[in-house]
């Protein structure tokens, strides 16, 4: 389903000014989410923005109003692995209309601003909820207060923002990225003693993911902190 698509029907059921609101349950969702992760472990311009949500107000008129679904805006990262594409499919198969969600999902391609634009328009739409993976680890204060004013709760999975103010979101779900970077360095380390190379010296090329990302950031200390305990 292309991007153009799956925005034209997303806002059928979405709350706003003149439409329903539904309630917002706290923890049933991060449990729906906490969920998902356990089981992963295993725009352009204003006019396109405009557009799209003219197209989501004539999808709104369509829809059952009788029908109270939680409104969920998620802007993923990208489809850069196996992993990302993995994850996108458990979102999508979590937040389904039979489970009384009805998802809005933003591809943000690997660029901070297109996910920054997924957010305000998310805000605009005024979703139940805000969930994405922070491409990068700074600068997303501005858009977070924005989401806090319109007392919209944002949850954050997998790869974590680093903000001033710890209220301008609700939870992190996701990984020690730190610990990962340790166990890789732990796995080379029983390599090389099986090998019988442990006290040789080595040259070692770290391949490195986004730069700036909590997961880049928190394996390279963890993988780094573990080498400089060997003199090799």
């Amino acid at each position: 389903m292309s991007e153009e698509q799956v925005t034209g029907e997303q806002v059928a059921g979405r709350k706003g000014k003149g439409t329903r609101r539904s309630k917002r349950p706290g923890r049933g969702l991060l449990f729906g989410i906490a969920a998902l992760w356990l089981a992963l472990t295993a725009f352009g311009c204003t006019g396109k923005l405009f557009k799209e949500q003219r197209a989501d107000q004539a999808a709104l008129k369509e829809t059952d109003q009788e029908e109270e679904l939680i409104v969920v805006g998620v802007s993923q990262v990208g489809s850069e692995s196996v992993w990302r594409t993995a994850n996108t499919a458990s979102i999508q198969k979590v937040f389904t209309k039979e489970n009384g969600y009805f998802l809005i999902f933003k591809n943000a391609r690997q660029k901070q601003e297109n996910q920054i634009k997924a957010l305000r328009s998310f805000i605009s739409q005024r979703v139940d909820y805000i969930v994405f993976s922070p491409i990068m680890e700074m600068g997303w204060e501005t858009v977070l207060q924005e989401a806090k004013e319109a007392g919209i709760p944002v949850i954050m999975i997998d790869r974590k923002a680093k903000v001033w103010d710890d209220s301008l979101y609700v939870a992190w779900i996701g990984p020690d990225f730190v610990r990962e970077g340790r166990l890789a360095g732990e796995a080379l380390e029983g390599c090389l003693k099986k090998q019988g190379r442990q006290d040789e010296e080595l040259d070692i090329l770290i391949l490195r993911g986004t730069e700036g990302a909590t997961a880049t950031i928190g394996r390279t200390r963890g993988f780094m902190g573990l080498a400089e305990e060997h003199d090799n």
